[in-house]
């Protein structure tokens, strides 16, 4: 797992647009196609549907809901592996394989709250080296299903707090590991830990770059 790729990943599925966009069978003739996604070339709008926004009355575009102030992001992996490294920059380093039967995460967003969902069904935890994870071995757990919620409250106009609330469900958790895979995973997790941090580090300092003011220019005269 490396921190930089996974935000790099993330972020492009947050910007995306979630609110559909419905074409009339008259725009057909200016709609573009370019590999999954349509686009309109024209900004001008059919005369059916401009005759149906004029018919429109003012209360009832008001009271019509905001399609953009609700998103939902919806991930559903099948057998997905997800490998934690030591250290990203080498392959040769101990690394952990997470596999699962099945793993479902969904975020629901408003104006008002956000609301995480996750579902992993089948958990295994493998050690093993970066470079030849081909045939991990053995399990450290015995096949684990989970599933939790998490409710984050945003700030409002009402309230300037946010709040947090939420559940989790496990099955009961049976593990066999012997001294070396304990090492071997604390070791991983470190490495993981120190990588999160070097992110936040560098976003940080990205994001604090004093502006050089600039220089006043003398009048001559």
């Amino acid at each position: 797992m490396i921190m930089p790729a996974w935000r790099h990943v993330g972020t492009f599925f947050n910007n995306l647009p979630t609110s559909p966009e419905v074409f009339a069978l008259e725009e057909m003739s200016s709609i573009m196609q370019i590999g999954d996604r349509f686009y309109r070339m024209s900004k001008g709008t059919t005369a059916v549907g401009a005759s149906q926004r004029n018919d429109t009355k003012p209360n009832e575009a008001n009271d019509a809901p905001d399609p953009t102030s609700s998103k939902e992001f919806l991930l559903t992996l099948i057998t997905p592996r997800i490998i934690l490294v030591e250290d990203a920059a080498t392959d040769e380093c101990q690394c952990l394989t997470l596999s699962m039967s099945h793993l479902n995460f969904l975020r629901q967003t408003n104006a008002h709250e956000e609301v995480n969902t996750l579902f992993c069904d089948g958990l295994e935890v493998f050690t093993g080296m970066a470079n030849n994870h081909s045939s991990p071995g053995s399990s450290l757990l015995y096949p684990f299903s989970m599933s939790g919620s998490l409710k984050k409250t945003l700030p409002s106009r009402d309230c300037s707090t946010q709040s947090l609330s939420g559940w989790v469900w496990t099955e009961e958790l049976q593990a066999s590991a012997a001294y070396t895979d304990l090492t071997h995973s604390i070791s991983v997790f470190i490495g993981v830990e120190k990588q999160m941090a070097m992110l936040k580090d560098s976003t940080s300092q990205y994001n604090t770059i004093p502006t050089q003011p600039k220089k006043k220019e003398k009048n001559r005269m």
